[in-house]
């Protein structure tokens, strides 16, 4: 028979007791060691997580910025034009330029018998811009000095086809663009950049350029074509270290672009001696960059180059 003393003493022993009166602290610890548990057991994969985000922020950062600072170097030659104040003369310029045109006109027609080149004796200045009913039939192609003609708004974008980085070959993907308009005259003005980019000889680009001008042919057969010479830069844009220009490179590529426009039915078109100075080199005084012209000469630019090509 049951005890009932011993009953009662056991059920004494395991006398319920409420939760609020209960003691909870080892079912925290329980779940304080199981948090520290979960912790220990991925806090390796969690910190190395952070390390490999930074690590990448820092790279992605790093290569940018390399990108970024050999971006700005390697196309230091291809800002836009630098802005400088149109200046309009009157008065007694006005009769130096009819000076001057005559004296164009002269030289023009004495170059010209010579067979496919035409130049200048004019000095650079400024000028008011008097030519543009000459290029209501023409559309100049080039890079950098081209782009100012329409930045500066001389010429509207129906007469540009122009690229800041354009070189020879490049602008062979464009000649389709004359189709359209359809010009009298197209004034090709290149050379600086395929000079800066340092991959390609003399000889080589002299070889883009004529197949440019038979592509121009191929396209508007009747248009005339001139090839404008490569013009200079400064002293010192010659001796940046992010520029491979050199001028004794520039008097090389003009001859052999005089060679070209002889064979290939285009005019030469010689402006370089009224923007140098007496060393050779592209006047300071005409540029803010030292391969670009400010907005002030390229009233004579135009003007000029309107005369040459009557």
């Amino acid at each position: 028979m049951p005890n009932p003393g011993a009953q009662a003493k056991r059920a004494e022993g395991r006398r319920y007791i409420p939760l609020d009166e209960a003691d909870d602290s080892r079912f925290t610890d329980i779940k304080l060691n199981k948090k520290m548990r979960t912790w220990n057991k991925y806090k390796n994969y969690i910190f190395g997580g952070i390390a490999i985000i930074i690590l990448v922020v820092i790279v992605a950062f790093s290569v940018r910025s390399c990108a970024n600072d050999k971006k700005q170097e390697e196309e230091s030659l291809y800002s836009k034009p630098s802005m400088g104040p149109l200046q309009v003369t009157q008065g007694a310029d006005t009769q130096t330029q009819t000076q001057a045109s005559t004296e164009v006109q002269t030289t023009q027609a004495a170059t010209q018998a010579a067979g496919g080149v035409v130049s200048t004796t004019k000095t650079a200045a400024a000028e008011d811009f008097t030519s543009e009913a000459s290029y209501s039939k023409s559309v100049f192609i080039g890079d950098t000095i081209v782009s100012g003609m329409e930045y500066y708004k001389y010429l509207g974008s129906d007469k540009i086809i122009a690229d800041t980085n354009l070189t020879a070959s490049k602008a062979a993907d464009k000649v389709s663009q004359l189709a359209s308009s359809n010009p009298e005259k197209v004034y090709i003005m290149l050379g600086l950049n395929d000079l800066n980019y340092n991959s390609k000889t003399v000889d080589s680009i002299a070889q883009d350029f004529a197949s440019l001008i038979t592509q121009i042919k191929q396209t508007v057969p009747a248009a005339k074509i001139y090839l404008v010479s490569v013009t200079p830069i400064t002293k010192a844009c010659e001796s940046k270290s992010s520029i491979y220009i050199t001028m004794s490179n520039v008097e090389a590529l003009n001859a052999k672009l005089k060679e070209v426009a002889a064979t290939s039915g285009a005019t030469f078109t010689d402006i370089n001696s009224a923007f140098q100075d007496s060393s050779g080199y592209l006047n300071s005084a005409v540029t803010g960059n030292g391969y670009n012209l400010k907005n002030e000469y390229y009233g004579f630019l135009l003007n000029t180059l309107a005369e040459m090509t009557k």
